[in-house]
């Protein structure tokens, strides 16, 4: 191949890939509805107190909700610091 047969097979190679279509991104998955559970009936003084852990705890409460909406009714035995 002559260096100018190579310029003209590059330049239609370019001009190729300008004209090829370009990989869509995939569209974001949807989050899943958001769905409450019921609350359970419990005495008072229970509800009183995890009331004020999620006052004190809104992180971990978020968390623990996040975890409620994908995976259903879960429940949190315990945390540990590390």
């Amino acid at each position: 191949m002559t260096p100018e047969e190579k310029r003209r097979a590059y330049a239609a190679w370019k001009e190729k890939q300008k004209t090829k279509e370009k990989p869509q991104p995939t569209p974001p998955r949807p989050t899943p509805p958001t769905r409450r559970l019921a609350e359970p009936d419990l005495p008072p003084e229970i509800a009183e107190e995890r009331r004020r852990n999620r006052e004190k705890h809104p992180d971990i409460a978020a968390f623990v909700d996040d975890c409620r909406r994908y995976f259903g009714d879960v429940e949190v035995v315990s945390f540990e610091e590390r």
